[in-house]
């Protein structure tokens, strides 16, 4: 495929990070027009309205403030403003299911919970509001680490990577809603991903346990050490699977250890009874519905919940990725393009699939550096792949249901379907196997 000569000539990834900044400039300006018409309160910004602002983190933190177990007062911070007091002391995250008797704030893992408490034990000694901007800066900082322990690059393509992570719009969402465990797992899985591709794979074990301990539907990931295969061998890249199971019940077990010791009501009872309530609320229920990008939400849209929509959800992207697998053990399909269809089964088969997910599509816009030389290098399959992760990582609300839902919630899980039947049918109906990368 012939390479636009402009495309031969540019930065890929000033590239990268320019068109995030024009797709969001974009939705900016839309937003900002209909400000100015008088549009409805959620065309008013790409972003979920910002009345619950931060919510994730400190109505998430503050719910486990109880009598019983822990104390903490607002009054050490009388220059707060009134909306964390209002989470504190008014918190709906501290409901009581009339059913199981339960708070809601125990539908998360042992680590998820961990740190949470730790970050409520931090906030006795420093502001939370500070805290919050230095767990952002953070995972800034590892991020850029990240980039540079695990691939060769210049400082100013690193530079041009962050920010490009930092314009996107999952990190943007992520800030509003404050949701740093999503930023968190986002990393661990860039890590585990980039880690992988440069042979560490110890390090690529220790990051997909942990990330797997956050959110438990990243173990599809693990498919990815088939990619060990390669140069390892079945034993060794078995062996590196068992370490990674082990690794994670060991980190569950001590979490969920450390959680109880810090809060007595999260045990392993109450956190399976309050997950049981979280698929009512989020799955059978709406409350995960808008801002997502899963099949199952995309389903949702067209059909509404049923138990037959819910099982497809489960059961196609479950097929895609075995067909996924073989075609790589196949030779069918290069390592690039393996990574990017993972990531796309990820999201789609991810019941509920919130916006500031999405970070990860970052991870196959590096890997085709890695592998093919943009852009020259690139074939039909691959400028799919580009392009479907950029438009992953920018925002497309401009069209809104009168129930205030995205049309972006029928169009992410389409594109990413669309784009895996594309990359699969070039790929297996090319004429010569393709070289899988090491």
């Amino acid at each position: 495929m012939n390479t636009p000569f402009f495309l031969l000539k540019i930065n890929y990834f000033s590239f990268v990070a320019l068109l995030i900044f024009i797709f969001v400039s974009l939705n900016s300006l839309f937003n900002a027009l209909s400000v100015a018409f008088g549009g409805s309160l959620f065309t008013n910004t790409f972003l979920m309205p910002p009345h619950d602002l931060f919510g994730d983190y400190f109505k998430t933190t503050f719910s486990f403030v109880t009598n019983q177990d822990i104390k903490f007062d607002l009054k050490n911070y009388p220059v707060l403003n009134k909306l964390l007091h209002e989470y504190l002391n008014n918190n709906n995250y501290k409901a009581i299911n009339p059913e199981t008797n339960l708070a809601s704030n125990l539908h998360g893992m042992p680590s998820s919970t961990l740190f949470c408490l730790v970050n409520l034990w931090l906030m006795n000694f420093i502001n939370p509001l500070y805290l919050f901007i230095i767990n952002i800066i953070l995972i800034l900082v590892l991020n850029f680490i990240v980039l540079k322990v695990n691939i060769r690059l210049k400082y100013s393509n690193i530079i041009f990577i962050v920010i490009a992570i930092v314009l996107s719009y999952p990190t943007l969402f992520m800030l509003v809603r404050g949701h740093l465990l999503s930023a968190l797992t986002n990393l661990l899985l860039l890590t585990f991903l980039l880690s992988l591709c440069s042979s560490k794979n110890l390090l690529a074990v220790i990051a997909l346990a942990l990330a797997c301990n956050i959110r438990p539907n990243c173990a599809i990931f693990a498919v990815l050490f088939l990619t060990c295969f390669n140069y390892l061998g079945w034993r060794a890249s078995a062996f590196i699977v068992i370490k990674y199971l082990l690794l994670s019940i060991g980190i569950f077990l001590v979490s969920l250890f450390f959680a109880h010791k810090m809060y007595t009501p999260y045990t392993l009872t109450h956190f399976l009874m309050a997950v049981k309530t979280y698929r009512e609320n989020y799955i059978v229920g709406d409350a995960g519905f808008a801002y997502g990008s899963s099949l199952a939400g995309g389903f949702k849209f067209m059909f509404g919940y049923n138990w037959i929509t819910e099982v497809l959800a489960l059961l196609v992207p479950l097929v895609m990725l075995l067909i996924t697998s073989i075609g790589y053990l196949k030779n069918r399909i290069d390592t690039s393009s393996f990574i990017f269809l993972v990531c796309s089964i990820y999201c789609l088969a991810t019941s509920v699939f919130a916006d500031y997910y999405l970070g990860i599509f970052i991870a196959p816009i590096i890997c085709l550096y890695l592998y093919k030389k943009p852009f020259s290098g690139f074939s039909k399959v691959h400028y799919v792949q580009f392009g479907v992760c950029i438009l992953m990582l920018v925002p497309k609300n401009y069209i809104y249901t009168l129930g205030g839902v995205s049309y972006q919630v029928l169009l992410n899980p389409t594109l990413l379907s669309l784009s895996f039947f594309i990359v699969l049918s070039q790929l297996f109906l090319t004429p010569n196997t393709l070289k899988i990368e090491n």
